[in-house]
């Protein structure tokens, strides 16, 4: 029963988390962004096995503020701008 949620366009990439509602009464793997302690409690009971952090993804940042800042450094003299030189 691989893949029973298939969220359809932008969904897909929103990590899932998994509420302690309803009941479960079959073991099945089970791989989610986050869960509830009830919900894990109530998967575990039922002999689930329950893999938690999957699909989240560190937040994006600018490669551009990056270089910024080292090129601020390299004006302010707190950065070597280039090679060493030899002596």
């Amino acid at each position: 029963a691989a893949g029973i949620l298939k969220p359809p366009g932008a969904q897909r990439d929103l990590p899932l988390k998994i509420l302690g509602e309803g009941e479960i009464d079959m073991k099945l793997t089970i791989k989610a962004g986050a869960a509830t302690a009830g919900a894990v409690a109530k998967l575990e009971a039922a002999g689930c096995t329950v893999e938690l952090g999957h699909g989240i993804r560190n937040k994006w940042v600018n490669p551009n503020s990056r270089r910024a800042r080292r090129q601020r450094m390299r004006e302010a003299g707190e950065l070597a701008s280039g090679p060493p030189a030899d002596e």
